[in-house]
């Protein structure tokens, strides 16, 4: 539905709200969330930028991207090695 609203009234700033909610709930039960999460933070931040003043898009955006941060942000530190051999000690060369 909120495809063909757009189709008829592209800055329809409810209809990009609604659609990216729409993704965040799908993303939310997908084996591979982060392209649906993509989507979603796309439809939302044409909402932010046709309503810059609403609350509930920005706190909502807010959401997916902290959702595709976070993924990221583990994987980058495991790959910097803060976790890797955080459970030994260095020792002291003889």
């Amino acid at each position: 539905l909120c495809d063909e609203v757009l189709v008829l009234c592209p800055a329809n700033a409810k209809a990009f709200f609604r659609r990216g909610l729409a993704q965040q709930a799908l993303a939310e039960k997908s084996e591979d969330p982060r392209p649906i999460l993509q989507g979603s933070r796309k439809d939302l931040l044409c909402a932010a930028k046709l309503e810059p003043g609403n609350r509930q898009v920005r706190k909502s955006l807010e959401a997916v991207t902290k959702a595709l941060e976070a993924p990221q942000k583990a994987w980058a530190s495991f790959l910097l090695g803060s976790e890797l051999y955080g459970d030994r000690q260095a020792s002291k060369p003889p």
